[in-house]
């Protein structure tokens, strides 16, 4: 019993000291905060920006030669697009997609497909992003969910995703995209 109530009462304390500690070090935060101007304690970072976008491409597409080791049945495109975008200037990008099963009559009608490739923008700052989704043969159209994977110049830090939608092409080697998604720009300190 004696043992019983020992350890009951050093887990009070224990918990009673870490109950002390945390708002004692909240009413620190608290008064170093109300210190400074606007209660903001390092005046010198900025929060993240997130921006939600909505990007129509015209679209220029060829079939390549697919890299060393990629399966036969699949069917490679150089793919390019631009548009007029105000947030992002005059977006165009540059893509390779791997349509997966294209040249086999035995696959189904949709497989797997990916892309990867550049965002970049009038002053040549660009986004390079990968993405992964579906490709119909049979009414030629593809959707993809893309993952930014890095940046440069305004772009540098920036992470975001989204998707790719692709329409049936509307000629010979001609066609169009739109990207929907978000990128969020770190703060700066």
């Amino acid at each position: 019993m004696t043992r019983f109530l020992s350890r009951h009462l050093f887990t009070s304390i224990v918990f009673a000291t870490l109950i002390v500690s945390t708002v004692g070090l909240l009413t620190i935060h608290a008064k170093i905060a109300s210190a400074a101007p606007n209660g903001v304690v390092s005046p010198s970072v900025t929060a993240s920006k997130t921006v939600s976008f909505h990007i129509a491409f015209a679209q220029k597409f060829a079939q390549i030669t697919c890299p060393v080791g990629t399966s036969t049945t699949t069917f490679c495109l150089s793919v390019t697009g631009v548009a007029e975008h105000h947030q992002f200037d005059n977006a165009k990008f540059s893509r390779t997609a791997f349509l997966t099963g294209v040249l086999d009559p035995s696959t189904p009608a949709c497989n797997p497909a990916s892309t990867n490739g550049t965002l970049t923008t009038d002053d040549g700052d660009s986004i390079t992003f990968i993405a992964h989704g579906t490709y119909c043969k049979d009414v030629q159209i593809a959707a993809y969910i893309f993952v930014i994977i890095a940046g440069t110049g305004k772009f540098q830090g920036v992470s975001g995703s989204g998707i790719i939608s692709v329409p049936p092409y509307t000629g010979a080697g001609v066609g169009s995209e739109t990207w929907d998604g978000s990128i969020t720009f770190p703060g700066k300190k």
